[in-house]
């Protein structure tokens, strides 16, 4: 120390010193803040679910578990959401980060306008099931209304979706009618009847889901009061061969064996009151696949069939409904059209679904002179179980079918059939003249 100074050196190269340096402060008293002026920030957390539609169960997919992430098809996830209050007018625009993990199935609806006004407008594809005339598309909901463009059979064209979900509106004069939705053929839009379309996807027929690879049973109680009962598992009597009077052997449509089958297989919202016309099947995609299992084994193989024709014999219920009766029918056979002559009701397993195995009733208004249960010598000729009839009498592949179990349909899984009709005798399409 020289001169009330410090110093040091390093390496005999650089030298320095400082003077000492005294700081001093006045002592401040610091008041508490009334708690009237403090405003907390509002909780906004339930936002989240309002923006996804459902309550997210991840926030961060990368270390979401993959069995999880597998069942999460329909399930949104909201890593932040964001809300920003507008001074002028008390309005809050949201925004939102949504993680997908590389999927999603629309179910919520994203929008970023700053007013927060503007719809998310999509398409759905359909096809149209009318029969024998074309679907109109109309200026309003009323088939009053002026046309504005039509979709042939099997056809396909756009319905239109707001926000997710389908523009339907409601008949205001009669709610029971069928409700309009708004569709476009890519040149117009207008409004369809929501009766004559059909949602164009594959759609698969699980048996399990059915309830069909389990043991039903079928009573018939006859007017004498004799009973007849039978029990089949669907899955296992899945087929039959020529039970319709073909009077040849099965034939093929571009090497997929010709089947007939009930309405639920290729309508899945067949109505009750149909009629099992041939031409109820022309509007959809004829080509069908089966899953089967080998029941020995566990194999599985698919095979591919042709729908040719309807089995009118798979209705759930006798006697009928007297207001499921067609007033066509009525005036050209009377009410004993729709009444057997030897059977008093049929009973069966709550839960089958029309048009999908034989269950020897006849759907209401099929032209059909057999209303239920054929006998046979006090037998049941018809209550089979089936969901495929092979049409002919003779098949080749018979013996190696009855090895296996039916475990599903896909149906519309190709649309190159849509609007064709295929002949069970012959295997070709029919071309009808125009």
């Amino acid at each position: 120390m020289k001169n009330k100074k410090s110093s040091f050196q390093i390496g005999n190269q650089f030298n320095g010193y400082g003077d000492k340096i005294y700081l001093k402060a006045d002592p401040v008293e610091i008041l508490p803040i009334s708690q009237a002026d403090i405003k907390l920030m509002p909780d906004y957390s339930q936002f989240t679910l309002y923006a996804t539609g459902s309550n997210p169960i991840v926030l961060n997919p990368k270390n979401i578990n993959l069995t999880v992430n597998s069942m999460l098809g329909a399930v949104p996830a909201l890593s932040q959401v964001t809300l920003i209050k507008e001074n002028d007018n008390n309005r809050y625009i949201a925004n939102y980060n949504v993680t997908t993990c590389g999927f999603t199935d629309a179910s919520y609806s994203i929008i970023r306008n700053k007013n927060n006004s503007d719809e998310k407008k999509e398409m759905l594809e359909y096809f149209a099931v009318t029969k024998q005339s074309n679907l109109i598309i109309r200026e309003d909901r009323s088939i009053n209304a002026k046309a504005l463009g039509e979709v042939a059979p099997g056809k396909a064209f756009n319905v239109i979706t707001l926000n997710g979900k389908i523009v339907r509106l409601d008949d205001e004069d009669d709610p029971k009618k069928p409700k309009w939705v708004k569709a476009t053929d890519g040149i117009v839009e207008g409004w369809v009847s929501e009766t004559y379309i059909r949602e164009d996807k594959k759609r698969i027929i699980n048996l399990s889901s059915y309830g069909l690879n389990q043991e039903i049973e079928i009573r018939v109680t006859f007017k004498n009061e004799t009973q007849y009962s039978r029990k089949r598992t669907p899955s296992k009597s899945w087929f039959i061969v020529g039970k319709g009077d073909y009077g040849y052997s099965c034939r093929k449509v571009d090497g997929r064996w010709c089947v007939a089958v009930g309405p639920a297989i290729f309508d899945y919202i067949y109505p009750k009151g149909g009629g099992c016309e041939a031409d109820d099947i022309k509007p959809f995609s004829k080509f069908i696949k089966v899953n089967l299992q080998h029941m020995v084994t566990g194999n599985m193989i698919t095979e591919e069939f042709c729908i040719c024709d309807i089995k009118a014999h798979t209705f759930n219920q006798y006697p009928y409904n007297k207001e499921d009766r067609s007033s066509r029918l009525l005036q050209k056979f009377g009410d004993g059209y729709f009444e057997s002559k030897d059977v008093k009701k049929v009973d069966i397993r709550v839960g089958v679904r029309n048009g999908l195995i034989q269950t020897g009733i006849r759907y209401v208004n099929a032209e059909n002179s057999l209303v239920v249960a054929k006998t046979l010598n006090g037998d049941i000729d018809n209550i089979d179980f089936s969901i495929f009839e092979f049409c002919g009498n003779s098949m080749a592949d018979e013996k190696k079918f009855k090895e296996y179990e039916l475990i599903s349909i896909e149906t519309n899984y190709e649309k190159n059939t849509l609007g064709k009709r295929f002949s069970y005798s012959t295997g070709k399409e029919i071309v009808e003249d125009n």
